[in-house]
């Protein structure tokens, strides 16, 4: 009689099924002994020495007897095993002075199902059969490997190249779709990876690409503010080159859906006025700047660009975390309100703020970046972050953004 499977499910969160059921294991999953289940399912067909596994599942000194509390951990979870609903066996052996889990208990998880997945659809020559193979990978893969584990090192190499399977497989399900016109099954592949990887750049570049291919450009334009802002914002980045080509495509072309010039001026005016400065995206912010600049040359105002810095008490720039996600939105709201309807401001870097001010003069952007300093320190994320402001008028000043120097500068408290 074939021993039936115990199936493991690590995409999008970590459970374990038996005879059509979930077994009902430790609600936290990142204790010792979840790991150290996770980690054996997932080498099921392999066996560890105590020091390998104390090297995978404790961190130097964080235990006393890293090797006693490896031996209480495998107590736990056999009995574990065993509570919440297997047979009653042993599942996790020590054989030749390693451990390892029962052969005779075969397992299968989602990861080897993606792998065969991938390797049946990469060597299949039949494009139909292929596509219905890269939409079985997709349905398989439902979020991150492991997500509860995925500061561990060996959660991230086996999460990165599972997620590289899926975004590859959608490429190729989209290719499919497009070149047959399918253009709703591209949209549709898309968005849901979008749901399952919301930071992946790639998943929205073939929604643009779809939407230029039906000239849909104002949809496109809208979808490329909503990405270019989310990566910046929730990320600290700017859009890659990819991404920033179809920006200047997309700024190039006409929108032929655009029935009269009623329409044109709902589309261009703001949804929701909000008060103070304007914010948008980088490539908007080079262009605005451009504008800006060729019309106030004949009305010899001046404009400036300021460069603010969000920096630690030893002057170095935050780095990504949480602190610098929660400085850096006190510092958009405050640049916000402090500045005028008319000034524009952009995020520069994971830790800068790029600003446009006109008609000032050089001793007033010192007044200016005073004013949204102030406003910046009655946030409590402004707690021992220091602010280093540069400023350089904009005329002459090089607008690709690549080598923005500025001269002036000033250091807040």
């Amino acid at each position: 009689m074939t021993q039936e499977k115990i199936k493991v499910k690590t995409f999008g969160g970590f459970s374990v099924s038996y005879g059509g059921a979930v077994l009902q294991l430790e609600r936290n999953t990142s204790t010792k002994a979840s790991h150290l289940l996770q980690y054996l399912v997932c080498h099921w067909d392999r066996t560890f020495t105590k020091e390998e596994l104390v090297s995978i599942l404790y961190k130097e000194d964080e235990v006393g007897d890293p090797v006693n509390n490896l031996k209480v951990n495998i107590f736990r979870l056999r009995k574990m095993l065993v509570a919440a609903g297997l047979p009653q066996q042993d599942y996790i052996v020590y054989q030749n002075g390693c451990y390892g889990w029962n052969s005779a208990f075969p397992v299968e998880t989602d990861v080897e199902q993606l792998d065969r997945l991938y390797e049946r659809a990469a060597a299949s020559g039949l494009p139909e059969e292929q596509a219905i193979l890269w939409q079985e990978l997709m349905d398989l893969y439902q979020g991150d490997f492991l997500p509860t584990l995925r500061g561990e090192e060996w959660v991230a190499i086996d999460g990165v190249r599972a997620q590289r399977r899926y975004l590859e497989a959608l490429e190729r399900l989209c290719l499919y779709y497009q070149e047959r016109e399918q253009y709703a099954d591209v949209m549709s592949a898309a968005r849901v990876a979008s749901q399952v990887c919301p930071y992946e750049e790639r998943v929205y570049l073939i929604q643009l690409r779809c939407y230029i291919a039906q000239q849909r450009y104002r949809e496109a334009m809208m979808l490329y503010d909503e990405v270019a802002n989310m990566l910046m914002n929730e990320m600290g980045i700017s859009p890659s080159p990819e991404l920033a080509a179809i920006y200047r495509r997309l700024s190039d072309e006409e929108n032929d859906g655009v029935a009269n010039l009623s329409e044109i001026r709902e589309y261009v005016g703001e949804e929701h006025m909000v008060p103070g400065a304007y914010y948008c995206s980088y490539p908007a912010f080079i262009d605005s700047c451009r504008v800006l600049t060729r019309m106030v040359e004949r009305t010899g105002q001046a404009v400036f660009l300021m460069l603010c810095t969000l920096r630690d008490a030893k002057g170095v720039p935050l780095q990504a975390s949480d602190r610098l996600r929660d400085a850096a939105e006190a510092m958009r709201t405050s640049i916000r309100l402090a500045l005028r309807k008319g000034d524009f401001y952009t995020r520069y870097s994971t830790s800068q703020f790029l600003i446009m001010l006109w008609g000032i003069s050089r001793e007033n952007c010192q007044m200016v970046s005073e004013r949204i300093e102030k406003q910046f320190r009655q946030h409590p994320d402004a707690r021992g972050v220091r602010v280093k402001w540069e400023y350089e008028p904009a005329v002459g000043v090089d607008m690709s953004g690549e080598d923005i120097k500025f001269s002036g500068s000033g250091w807040g408290a």
